[in-house]
C-alpha cells in the first residue's frame, strides 16, 4: 500500500513534465501571418489605446502547443488583418527561455506555452490569461478555439472604442 502511495505522486509528476515535451512539428500557419505580423513594433507606432496579444513558448513544442500557434494566426489573419496594420492590435510570438524576453515573461506570469490578451490605454493595464482556454479548446474543435479567440479580442477592441 506504501508503495503505491508513493508511486502515484511520481506518476503524476512524470506525466506533467513529459505532457509537452514531445517535439512535433508546427501545424500549419498561413503564410500571410508569419510575413504580416511583425515580431515586435516600436513603442511609439503604437496608438494610446491598443490591444497586445502575447504567445509564449518554449523550444520543445507539443502538438497542442503548435496547434494554439496556427490557428491564433489563422484568426489574426483573417479576422483582423487591419488592426493589426494600423498597430490597434499588436501581436507578438516570444519565446520564454531567451534571456531577452524575461521581463515581459515575468510581467506576464508566462513560463511556458502562453496566450494573453492586454488591453493598453493611457492611464491603465488589463492582462486576460487565455492560456487555460487556448489549450482546453484548441485541438477539439476547429470553430471553437478560434470563435472565442475572435470573440475576445472583438470584445476587448469594442471597449477600447468607448
Amino acid at each position: 500500500m506504501k508503495l503505491l502511495s508513493l508511486s502515484i505522486p511520481f506518476f503524476l509528476i512524470v506525466l506533467f513534465a513529459s505532457a509537452c515535451g514531445e517535439a512535433t512539428p508546427p501545424a500549419e500557419i498561413p503564410q500571410t501571418v508569419q510575413t504580416a505580423i511583425p515580431p515586435t513594433i516600436e513603442e511609439a507606432k503604437r496608438p494610446p489605446y491598443h490591444l497586445f496579444l502575447l504567445e509564449t513558448y518554449t523550444k520543445r513544442r507539443c502538438k497542442t502547443c503548435n496547434t494554439i500557434e496556427a490557428r491564433t494566426k489563422k484568426v489574426l489573419a483573417e479576422h483582423f488583418a487591419q488592426e493589426l496594420q494600423e498597430h490597434k492590435l499588436v501581436y507578438q510570438f516570444m519565446s520564454v527561455e531567451e534571456a531577452d524576453n524575461y521581463e515581459l515573461a515575468k510581467k506576464f506570469e508566462a513560463s511556458g506555452t502562453g496566450l494573453y490578451l492586454q488591453t493598453v490605454t493611457p492611464t491603465t493595464e488589463h492582462i486576460l490569461d487565455l492560456t487555460d482556454f487556448a489549450f482546453s479548446s484548441a485541438t477539439k474543435d476547429d470553430s471553437q478555439f478560434e470563435d472565442e479567440l475572435k470573440l475576445e479580442i472583438e470584445n476587448a477592441l469594442n471597449q477600447l472604442a468607448q
